[in-house]
C-alpha cells in the first residue's frame, strides 16, 4: 500500500504483512492493544498505533494514544500498566475504577478529569431512600452499590449507620474476591446452611480469613469492631491479594491507642497509614466501637481501588 492515503480496514487483519502496508508507514489500528491483529511487528519501522476506548486494559509495555478531538470516558473497571498519550482528553465516570499502576506512563495526565456523582438520575445511592446524597459516604456507597459488593437490607433501605455484622463484613470480602467456589463446608457450629452468609465464611475459613471468635464459634450476627473490621482487611490484602504491606502508621498519635488489642496492633498501624482509618477528629480512634454499614463501604471502596 504506497502513497499517502487513509484507508479504513475492517474484520481481522493479522498477517497482512508487507503485503499490504509500505515498512515506513504510519498505521493506526482501533483495536485495543492487539495490534498483531493489523500486521505483523518485523514487517514495519514503527507499530502501529493504538487508538484507546477506555474499555480495555493497557499492559505493561504497550502504549495507546487517544488523538486530538476525541474524549475518551471510563465507565468500568480498567488498568493502565503501560503507556497512554493522551492528546485529547480523558473522563472517568463517577463509578468507574481507572487503576493507574507504578510502571505506567502518562502523558498528559493534565487532561483526565474525573467525574463525581451530581445525584442525578444514574446515582446508584438514589436506589435507597435512606441514603443522604449530600453526606460523607455518598461516593463509597455508590461504588459499593454499583459493583454489587453490598445490597440493601431492603428493596429501599440501605441502612447506613446500622451495625456491620461479621457475617456481613466476610460476604461483602467474598464478593470483592469473586465468590471463589466453595468445597466444604465450615466447620464452625454457629455457621447454618443457605444463609446469606454460609459459603463466605466457609471461603474465609479455608482461606484464613475467618479465626472465629472460639475454635467452635464463628459468631455471624455479632457486630464487627473497627480493630476487628481493618484485621479482616489486613488479611485480606496479605492472603488472598499476596501483597507486602507499607509500613504502618503511629497509633500513638491517638488517645486511645492503648484500648487498641495487641492481635490488632499491626492492622490497625497499616490501616492508618493507608487511609481506612482517619480516627474521629477527638483524638481518638475508637479500637473497640462497632463498624458502621456506610463506614464499611468506605473501606471496600479503599480496599478494591487501592490495592
Amino acid at each position: 500500500m504506497g502513497g499517502s492515503r487513509y484507508v479504513e480496514l475492517n474484520g481481522k487483519l493479522s498477517r497482512l504483512g508487507y503485503n499490504a502496508f509500505r515498512p515506513d508507514a504510519d498505521i493506526v489500528a482501533v483495536l485495543n492493544s492487539q495490534r498483531n491483529l493489523v500486521v505483523e511487528y518485523a514487517d514495519l519501522e514503527k507499530l502501529p498505533t493504538v487508538c484507546w476506548d477506555g474499555k480495555t486494559d493497557i499492559p505493561f509495555n504497550d502504549g495507546s494514544v487517544i488523538p486530538a478531538g476525541t474524549t475518551v470516558t471510563v465507565t468500568g473497571d480498567v488498568t493502565i500498566d503501560g503507556k497512554l498519550t493522551i492528546e485529547g482528553s480523558l473522563v472517568v465516570a463517577p463509578n468507574a475504577n481507572l487503576t493507574i499502576t507504578e510502571d505506567a506512563w502518562i502523558v498528559g495526565s493534565e487532561k483526565i478529569t474525573y467525574e463525581t456523582c451530581d445525584g442525578g438520575a444514574d446515582c446508584c445511592s438514589k436506589t435507597f431512600q435512606d441514603l443522604d446524597i449530600n453526606r460523607w459516604y455518598h461516593e463509597y456507597t455508590d461504588y459499593v452499590i454499583a459493583r454489587g459488593l453490598m445490597n440493601g437490607v431492603s428493596d429501599s433501605r440501605f441502612a447506613p449507620n446500622s451495625t456491620l455484622t461479621r457475617g456481613m463484613l466476610v460476604t461483602t470480602l467474598y464478593r470483592l474476591a469473586g465468590e471463589p467456589e466453595v468445597t466444604e463446608p465450615a466447620t464452625f457450629t454457629d455457621v447454618p446452611e443457605n444463609r446469606y452468609f454460609t459459603k463466605a465464611i466457609a471461603w474465609a475459613q479455608d482461606v484464613g480469613l475467618a479465626k472465629g471468635v472460639t475454635d467452635t464459634r464463628f459468631a455471624p450476627e455479632t457486630a464487627v469492631t473497627r480493630e476487628q473490621a481493618v484485621t479482616f482487611l489486613y488479611r485480606y490484602v496479605t492472603l488472598i491479594l499476596e501483597q507486602e504491606t507499607m509500613d504502618g502508621g503511629d497509633l500513638n498519635v491517638f488517645q486511645d491507642s492503648d484500648r487498641i488489642s495487641q492481635f490488632a496492633r499491626e492492622a490497625m498501624a497499616w490501616a492508618t497509614a493507608e487511609g481506612f482509618l482517619e480516627g474521629y477528629g477527638d483524638g481518638k480512634v475508637g479500637p473497640k466501637n462497632p463498624v458502621t454499614r456506610a463506614q464499611m463501604a468506605k473501606f471496600l471502596t479503599i480496599l478494591s481501588k487501592n490495592f
